[in-house]
This record gives C-alpha cells, structure tokens and sequence, in this order.
C-alpha cells in the first residue's frame, strides 16, 4: 500500500511548471514576503503552492511534498552550476542559458569528480 502512495506523489515537472514556480518565488521575493533572517519564512510552501493553483488550476501541485522536493532540487543544480562557474575554464551561454567548456575541461572535471567521495 505504501507503495501506491509514494507512487501518487510522484510529480514529473515541466519546464513550464518550473517557470511558474520560479515566477512565484520571485514575486514573493519582491514583495518580501518569501525570505527571513535564516532562510524561508514560515509557510512558504503554502503560500507556492496558493499562488501555482491561482495561476494553473488543476495542476495538482502540493506544498508537501512537490515544491519542497523541486526546491530542494533547484537548490542543488544551483549550486553544482554555481561551483562549475566559479572553476577555471567554465562558461555560460546566455543564449541557451548553460554552462559551457571545452572538452579537455569537461573531461579533467569528470575525472576528478569520479575520485572525490
């Protein structure tokens, strides 16, 4: 049975989603409502998932556990970009809004990735 739930939370988010979800966060950041001193103020999931369901009815989006999860890994794909950004020899393409190299940075990244724990 546990099974079936977790397979019922499972969300696949679009880029669409993704951008309505970032919209949101950038509109309560705006108006000060998302950050506190430490981090997110206190129901802010709620508050994602309010303003999603305003603007894309019947999406099934929940606070817990969709956003929580997607934040969770946007927050890791930031900072992985972050960090390859901040290594000699990355780019980024603002065009196609990635990170660039050449191959032989690419490769060297790989190679001391696959060692580190």
């Amino acid at each position: 049975m546990a099974s079936q739930s977790s397979r019922s939370d499972k969300h696949i988010w679009t880029r669409e989603e993704d951008e309505l979800l970032l919209q949101c966060l950038m509109e309560m950041r705006d108006k000060n409502i998302l950050a506190a001193e430490n981090g997110f103020r206190p129901g802010h999931l709620t508050q994602l998932q309010e303003m999603i369901r305003e603007k894309s009815p019947g999406c099934g989006i929940r606070a817990i556990p969709h956003i929580q999860s997607r934040l969770k890994t946007l927050r890791i794909s930031y900072n992985t970009v972050y960090d390859l950004l901040n290594t000699s020899g990355f780019g980024w393409d603002p065009v196609n809004k990635y990170v660039t190299a050449d191959q032989a940075v690419w490769d060297e990244y790989v190679k001391v990735s696959d060692t580190c724990p």
